[in-house]
């Protein structure tokens, strides 16, 4: 793919184009980086979409997609913890998606990219490797739900900590995610 950029006779002033002009993606990304990046992405706007699901949907989506029990019974007595709870893991979950846009050039570069990639990856990560410990110590919790979450939070922290060495390949005339342009 090649790179475009708009050259604007506006005022002899100094134009500053957004990094989307680039022509879909940044060309000297890889394709399968790109993929890993945005299953990442489509998992974190998925859970957040099912996390604002979760307040119109009640106490039975809280309680299928395993809530702590008072998170339950708030959602069932019509309480704030259950909305306010879903509403910031949701914010979360939609902010680490943008990363992962960012990442794939989708989207400018966002403040502390490679540091946010990388502590959301050790976080999915981490998230996954905990079903071990749960096995082991209390196996009469571990259900096929939790098997595919964790299956799901590895694939989220792999396709994070792949976002972490792409976007390492930034080029550093573009780290701000502006092209500059002068008019001529």
């Amino acid at each position: 793919m090649r790179t475009v950029f708009f050259a604007v006779n506006w005022t002899a002033s100094t134009l500053r184009v957004p990094a989307a002009c680039y022509l879909y993606f940044r060309p000297y990304m890889q394709t399968s980086n790109r993929g890993w990046i945005f299953l990442a992405a489509v998992i974190a706007m998925c859970g957040a979409a099912i996390h604002i699901g979760a307040i119109f949907g009640g106490a039975t989506w809280y309680a299928f997609f395993h809530a702590p029990p008072s998170i339950v019974v708030s959602a069932q007595a019509g309480t704030w913890p259950a909305p306010v709870s879903a509403l910031v893991i949701a914010a979360l979950m939609a902010i680490c998606g943008a990363y992962a846009f960012s990442a794939a050039g989708v989207v400018r570069r966002l403040p502390l990219l490679r540091t946010a990639l990388i502590t959301i990856a050790g976080i999915c990560l981490l998230r996954s490797l905990l079903l071990i410990p749960l096995a082991v110590k209390r196996p009469d919790l571990v259900d096929t739900f939790e098997a595919v979450a964790a299956a799901i939070w590895a694939l989220a922290g792999i396709g994070f900590a792949v976002g972490f060495r792409a976007a390492r390949a930034w080029p550093n005339a573009h780290s701000s995610g502006y092209a500059t342009t002068s008019s001529s």
